[in-house]
């Protein structure tokens, strides 16, 4: 066993020795090296835009500048705060997401999407739903009052819903919340 690997250490150590390329590498693709904790899309999103023949559309730029993750100041992340805000919130429902409202001492906004075991059994489908509603939140943030934390709470049937009406759904609420 150890004869093994010391056999695969020295075979691994001489080919990679003779496979050592002298061109110049100094451009972003070629340079680039995948890392555990950056997304696994990030070279797609350097390349160029244009696409041929049936090549499938990469899945970041398809969604433009909006991204899958709200930026940091936006995001509610303290289980204490969650845990107030659902505890001691003001509630709006609506047909396809419900909110949990309070006001934080803060100029900005704070959101939490909360979806549990109950509304989707398979963890796809929660990150599913969760991702397209911090896009429609995304979209809308600078139109929204500053100063309130906002859990939303999406339901079953937002999984199905066209994206048109479930973006209805959280403006309604959102309005009738009056933060819009």
């Amino acid at each position: 066993m150890l004869a093994s690997f010391y056999r695969n250490l020295i075979l691994n150590f001489w080919y990679a020795k003779a496979n050592v390329s002298t061109k110049d590498t100094t451009t972003i693709e070629s340079s680039w090296l995948p890392c555990t904790h950056e997304d696994c899309h990030r070279k797609e999103r350097f390349e160029a835009s244009t696409r041929t023949g049936t090549q499938k559309p990469n899945r970041l730029r398809a969604i433009g500048s909006i991204g899958f993750m709200l930026p940091q100041e936006y995001r509610l992340r303290h289980e204490k705060d969650v845990k107030t805000l659902f505890a001691k919130g003001k509630s709006v429902f609506g047909t396809l997401v419900g909110m949990k409202i309070r006001p934080n001492k803060l100029l900005v906004s704070r959101f939490a999407v909360v979806v549990g075991v109950k509304t989707a059994k398979s963890a796809v489908d929660r990150n599913r739903i969760k991702r397209r509603v911090r896009a429609i939140v995304h979209a809308h943030i600078a139109q929204m009052k500053g100063g309130w934390d906002v859990g939303l709470l999406p339901r079953k049937e937002a999984l199905t819903a066209k994206h048109q009406e479930l973006e209805s759904q959280i403006l309604n609420s959102l309005k009738k919340a009056r933060l819009l």
